[in-house]
């Protein structure tokens, strides 16, 4: 297949679940500069072809996404040199348990931001009922 064919075919994979993603976040509140749907498809063409970073690391984008409830998850693995701590991030309740502690936003923000493509971390980690 041609190289450029598999290029566009990448960028409109991409282009629609940024699409997608902007469509969820207006739903949830979240204030794009116009908010018609012919201004969402273009933002999302215009973002994956110039650069989506500073949308989908933006806090409020992501708290649009993902919201601002509590989240208390185990992350595993030995966390012994983590001290405990009272506020959002990894905390160790116990040798060799390690949880985070936070808003919803901030976890997955955080990981999407050390993820390899975080384009497709929002898309995969999405609320499921959107």
């Amino acid at each position: 297949m041609d190289g450029k064919l598999i290029n566009l075919k990448r960028f409109m994979k991409k282009h629609t679940k940024l699409q997608k993603l902007i469509e969820i976040a207006v739903a949830n509140g979240w204030r794009a500069p116009t908010n018609t749907g012919k201004y969402i498809e273009g933002l999302a063409k215009t973002l994956i072809h110039q650069g989506h970073e500073n949308l989908i690391f933006s806090h409020d984008f992501a708290k649009a996404i993902w919201g601002e409830e509590d989240l208390d998850i185990w992350v595993g693995g030995h966390a012994d040199n983590l001290p405990k701590q009272n506020q959002p991030g990894i905390i160790c309740t116990d040798p060799g348990s390690a949880y985070w502690i936070g808003k919803k936003w901030q976890y997955h923000l955080q990981q999407a931001v050390i993820s390899d493509d975080p384009l497709e971390y929002y898309w995969q980690n999405k609320p499921k009922d959107k």
